[in-house]
């Protein structure tokens, strides 16, 4: 029998978000090593802004607000915030770097892809088992629903 926890379907999510993660690396290598970089800087560009910085707002209305709960410590989860403000302006520069302008793309590129991975290491090592620890599966279940219902108003659908 398998067992399950409660933060699984997020675990799952952030499975997901790392090949695109993994690809921003390969942008950085693609501009120090040569090649056309506008379709692999827009597909990056995309993933940030539509997937990604989506994911964060979901986090920041919903699940770390409950960490904080859980922990009885409201700024509990301040320096992971702290890291998606500094994903969603590097985001942006990546946004409005010029094509030909290698080695910003790499700078930028390298940057996203360490802080990111980072951070869902972060999420998934330290907050994750707390909320499995503390939380129901329905509890979780419903903190994942509230989740995607933020991540749609996000994106304008909700």
């Amino acid at each position: 029998m398998t067992t399950t926890r409660p933060t699984d379907p997020l675990r799952a999510e952030h499975d997901g978000l790392r090949p695109h993660v993994d690809r921003l690396r390969d942008l950085g290598d693609q501009a120090v090593q040569g090649g056309d970089m506008m379709e692999p800087l827009q597909a990056s560009v995309e993933f940030l802004h539509h997937h990604l910085l989506v994911h964060a707002t979901a986090e920041e209305a919903v699940l770390y607000p409950l960490v904080a709960d859980v922990l009885g410590a409201p700024r509990a989860t301040a320096t992971m915030s702290e890291d998606h403000a500094r994903i969603k302006v590097l985001a942006a520069e990546l946004a409005d770097v010029d094509a030909d302008d290698r080695r910003s793309i790499a700078r930028v590129a390298y940057g996203l892809h360490t802080l990111i991975t980072l951070h869902l290491e972060k999420e998934e090592k330290v907050y994750l088992p707390l909320l499995d620890a503390s939380l129901s599966h329905d509890a979780v279940a419903a903190m994942y629903q509230r989740m995607e219902d933020a991540a749609a108003t996000a994106l304008g659908h909700g």
